[in-house]
């Protein structure tokens, strides 16, 4: 079993819809996968039209009945464990446990599945170092502005001493092809060796996702943000086969 978190240090970025499209393809592949909804907005979750769950308290303390709060989204091969408002006492309860805790609840809960995808909160803390301390590949979406761009830099160097080497990836996110510098940053930005020649477009089209309640593939003409959720789960598939 794999695991691929989708973090930044801020939100409105386009995290959760990249994590639900790469859970979905990744089924549509496949693979059995279990997406892991721990931002407290519950976004990932009310995308599949899907109830709260389990709170922070329990998922630190009860690892039998986390499995039990896991909801089938209705498409194939694909379950979600969702998120609740309590999940913000998750980061106390993770420091009282300390490191290692939350990778083994991810081992827990996702025996039986091949692929575990975390829409992880926003934010720099315990909590984040343990995401990433649990996750195989960590996918960090860049807004191609200076802010975007000064975030995702500061959130990198954080990452850099808590993730295996080589396990960053990062990609354009909402990016707006009318705009000059949002062309010019991306362009940039895709110079680094761990930034994929992939751009998610800021496009109407993404965000009917949320009001149709279904990931981007599904959503009536997703246009050149379709082919784009397409290949960034290529580019996601291909890191994790080689570490299979």
């Amino acid at each position: 079993m794999k695991v691929v978190s989708v973090a930044h240090l801020k939100g409105g970025v386009g995290k959760t819809s990249a994590a639900v499209n790469i859970a979905y393809l990744a089924a549509h592949d496949g693979q059995r996968t279990l997406i892991v909804d721990m931002d407290a907005q519950a976004a990932a979750t009310s995308i599949f039209g899907l109830d709260a769950g389990a709170g922070g308290k329990r998922v630190a303390a009860a690892k039998k009945s986390l499995r039990e709060e896991i909801q089938s989204t209705g498409f194939t091969r694909l379950d979600l464990l969702p998120a609740s408002l309590s999940f913000r006492k998750l980061p106390v309860l993770l420091a009282e446990k300390g490191r290692g805790q939350l990778k083994r609840l991810f081992q827990r809960v996702g025996k039986g599945y091949d692929l575990l995808v975390v829409d992880a909160p926003a934010g720099l803390s315990f909590e984040s170092e343990e995401i990433i301390r649990a996750s195989d590949l960590i996918l960090v979406p860049v807004v191609p502005s200076a802010l975007g761009l000064s975030s995702f830099y500061a959130f990198e160097e954080f990452a850099k001493s808590r993730s295996k080497k080589g396990r960053l990836f990062a990609f354009p996110s909402m990016v707006d092809a009318r705009r000059v510098a949002h062309r010019e940053q991306s362009e940039a930005l895709q110079q680094q060796k761990n930034v994929w020649d992939v751009s998610i477009p800021y496009a109407a089209v993404v965000e009917r996702m949320a009001t149709e309640r279904l990931p981007l593939p599904l959503v009536k003409r997703p246009g050149k943000a379709g082919v784009a959720v397409q290949e960034l789960w290529t580019c996601v598939a291909n890191e994790l086969a080689k570490l299979t």
